[in-house]
């Protein structure tokens, strides 16, 4: 078992709910985050030495869940943040130094078209270590999804395509998620669109992976054109508005022969919300319902709402399937998945003991969710 050591950072803002960030570099840690003061903040934690460094940047949080905070480093070890953004012109800092947070400086801008508007800073890595930036520009119901990627040696940003990845055109936008590395050495993403600011207008999921950011492929392997429109990429499951479906509550797995699984929910035959897995069996996507709950989840509006359903991905451990899941009526624990069917054999419920300080450390026992 790991050893775990814990560490004091900060006071932090929990007046609502809104994304920090951590990534390591070897023995540093860095951590984003807002204080008790609202303040954008980056702290640096050396393992070997045992040293805590903090630095205060000029951002303050306003009263809004969307301003996410991310960070990243570039080959060369130079560190760079996003955040504090929703529907905002871009925030952009980048440090002086490799490995430094007494450096940052603020940059106008990355590549200087379509930042006016930014919501959703993601910085990731491909499988070369090359540094990238994903964002929307634009609002909910009306917006493009854009990837950069860093030259090191020009320290300059550069558009992966001359393009937006997803396209809305000025009638709806995409919700993609993370870009997850499978152990086929693809990136695989998964997406649904929304017409209007009101959540309940999700629709349409959708499927694509790559490995460069440049070509996308669907499960087949079928090459796919971008931007990727409301019409376009690998159509997983035709859900209409209303049907159920919600942005930021899809996951992506794999089972036990590395396929790729998509996990969402929307609205069963009787109008219950249920747990989907979706996977590809070489011709067409296959979709299960894996829970069979009594439960209608009638989600509406935009802003911040209560999420009482939690998805999980798929995942393998040692020779089982299993899926977590997270309930405001049934509770949370772990389902071990039959294979073939992705039903369930067996419900693990957590120790008493477990949830009451899972309880204990949420004002909502199903946290809130930021939707637009």
């Amino acid at each position: 078992m790991k050893n775990y050591k814990k560490i004091f950072v900060d006071k932090v803002w929990a007046g609502h709910p809104v994304r920090f960030c951590a990534i390591q570099s070897e023995e540093l840690y860095f951590i984003g985050y807002f204080n008790n003061e609202r303040k954008m903040c980056v702290a640096k934690y050396n393992v070997q030495n045992d040293v805590l460094e903090k630095v205060v940047l000029p951002e303050k949080l306003g009263w809004d869940s969307h301003n996410r905070i991310s960070l990243g480093i570039d080959r060369g070890g130079f560190l760079h943040v996003s955040g504090n953004m929703h529907k905002n012109a871009l925030v952009y800092y980048k440090s002086s130094e490799p490995l430094g947070i007494d450096s940052f400086k603020k940059i106008s801008n990355m590549i200087g078209l379509d930042e006016d508007s930014c919501t959703y800073p993601v910085f990731f890595k491909d499988q070369n270590g090359e540094l990238f930036f994903r964002y929307r520009n634009g609002k909910s119901g009306n917006g493009n999804t854009f990837i950069n990627r860093y030259n090191c040696n020009l320290e300059t940003w550069n558009r992966v395509l001359n393009k937006p990845l997803f396209n809305g055109e000025q009638k709806s936008n995409a919700y993609p998620t993370e870009f997850i590395l499978g152990p086929d050495g693809y990136f695989h993403v998964a997406w649904v669109w929304r017409d209007t600011p009101a959540c309940e207008t999700n629709h349409t999921l959708c499927y694509s992976k790559t490995k460069d950011y440049v070509k996308w492929f669907s499960a087949d392997g079928t090459a796919l054109e971008v931007p990727f429109l409301a019409s376009g990429g690998d159509c997983i499951d035709q859900i209409p508005t209303g049907g159920g479906i919600l942005n930021g509550n899809i996951e992506i797995g794999f089972d036990e022969d590395n396929k790729v699984i998509v996990s969402y929910h929307k609205f069963d035959e009787f109008g219950n919300t249920q747990i989907f897995n979706a996977r590809h069996d070489g011709s067409t996507w296959k979709i299960y319902k894996t829970s069979d709950w009594n439960y209608h989840w009638s989600f509406s509006g935009g802003g911040t709402i209560e999420m009482d359903i939690k998805v999980f991905p798929v995942r393998k451990v040692g020779t089982q399937l299993l899926q977590d899941f997270k309930h405001k009526k049934y509770g949370e624990g772990t389902w071990i998945l039959n294979n073939k069917f992705l039903s369930i054999i067996k419900k693990l419920e957590f120790p008493k003991e477990i949830s009451e300080i899972k309880k204990s450390r949420h004002s909502n026992y199903i946290t809130n969710f930021f939707n637009d």
